[in-house]
């Protein structure tokens, strides 16, 4: 089981192992997409652990799937067009020209790498039915009372200080976006508005997380 940089196995018991950030005690899962270079950026602020192994409690950040998906097309289309985040002012008529060319020698990135359309989602039966494994929506996570949360459910430190460590890591990787990156978003829509089969598998695992919501396994603060 695998999605972009992230990697899901088993052992002979059934028994899920995937990447995460933190030690034995407590872990947060590094999904691409999902906050996954703030998250690694902390683990080393934080002096955390880069772990594959069974996790005693785990958290998964998730975002809104639509906002997700769209997020890893612009990523995937930057790592396809070589010199492409040079050119912050790209018009959309020159973007759509763009997304002509890589529908033609790369049609696949709508829906592979971190525009993978499954990823971590396709199992999420699997995790709900694992104790002590809980989800909340990663801008959560710039709110001190999770951090809160954190502190009394594992062994990382004070709240104070892994709050602010987090936010140091999260402002170092957000960006204000350029004219391209709107100019690619609405490519983005426009593919997605003419495509019915997208759509259906978002608002899918869209419903999901609303029923999860919902559940004891969800988090808000």
């Amino acid at each position: 089981m695998k999605n972009a940089g992230q990697e899901y196995k088993k052992d002979s018991a059934g028994f899920l192992y995937l990447d995460h950030t933190g030690t034995a005690d407590f872990s947060i899962m590094r999904n691409p997409k999902c906050g996954s270079g703030s998250i690694a950026k902390f683990q080393n602020l934080l002096g955390l652990e880069n772990l594959s192994i069974e996790w005693t409690k785990l958290l998964i950040p998730v975002r809104d799937c639509k906002t997700m998906w769209i997020s890893g097309v612009r990523t995937e289309v930057y790592l396809l067009v070589d010199g492409m985040h040079h050119h912050p002012e790209l018009s959309f008529l020159e973007v759509e020209e763009i997304f002509r060319k890589l529908a033609k020698e790369h049609s696949s990135f709508w829906y592979s790498g971190h525009a993978d359309l499954y990823g971590f989602l396709d199992h999420i039966v699997e995790f709900c039915l694992l104790d002590d494994v809980w989800f909340c929506y990663l801008e959560n996570m710039n709110k001190l009372e999770f951090w809160k949360w954190v502190e009394k459910n594992s062994d990382w430190g004070q709240t104070e200080d892994m709050f602010d460590k987090w936010i140091e890591s999260y402002n170092l990787l957000s960006y204000r976006k350029s004219t391209t990156d709107h100019n690619i978003d609405r490519c983005i829509i426009e593919k997605l508005d003419s495509e019915p089969i997208i759509q259906m598998i978002l608002e899918k695992h869209q419903s999901i997380l609303e029923k999860l919501k919902k559940s004891h396994k969800w988090l808000e603060f």
